[in-house]
């Protein structure tokens, strides 16, 4: 399953035109586990589907290591667009972007999370306005959306 066409509500994101390929969240609405990273990368691309490379190998291990079913959770991006040469936007197109995928609204309005876990700082920033992933890293942060 290639990379998903983009939605309407890309039309004049700057991802639309720059980005290397459209990937949506996957999993149930009504998840009580969120697990938000940056951005797809090029497996995930080519799949259409959320954290199925290296990174996906590694959440899949941690998930059932903790017990934890994969198809319990909705899994998602920050951006939904993997970003030119697979390097994160900064400034005015990294603030745009963000808006445009609106993953911090889907979430919160859509699938009602008990907890999102932050798999970065994108996310981390994203969810709660701090940075530093390292430093909270097992720490329970209380995010915007609630």
């Amino acid at each position: 399953m290639p990379s998903r066409p983009r939605p309407k509500a890309c039309r004049g994101c700057p991802m639309d035109e720059r980005g290397e390929g459209f990937v949506p969240g996957n999993g149930p609405k009504g998840a009580k586990l969120a697990l938000v990273g940056e951005a797809p990368g090029a497996d995930e691309v080519a799949e259409g589907l959320p954290f199925v490379g290296g990174a996906g190998r590694m959440l899949d291990a941690l998930l059932k290591q903790a017990g934890i079913k994969r198809g319990a959770c909705f899994i998602d991006n920050v951006l939904r667009c993997r970003p030119p040469g697979n390097v994160y936007p900064t400034g005015n197109i990294r603030k745009q972007a963000e808006a445009h995928c609106r993953v911090h609204d889907q979430i919160g309005h859509s699938v009602h999370p008990n907890v999102v876990v932050a798999l970065g700082d994108k996310a981390l920033t994203r969810f709660t306005g701090r940075r530093g992933i390292t430093k909270w890293r097992g720490s329970v942060v209380r995010g915007e959306y609630e």
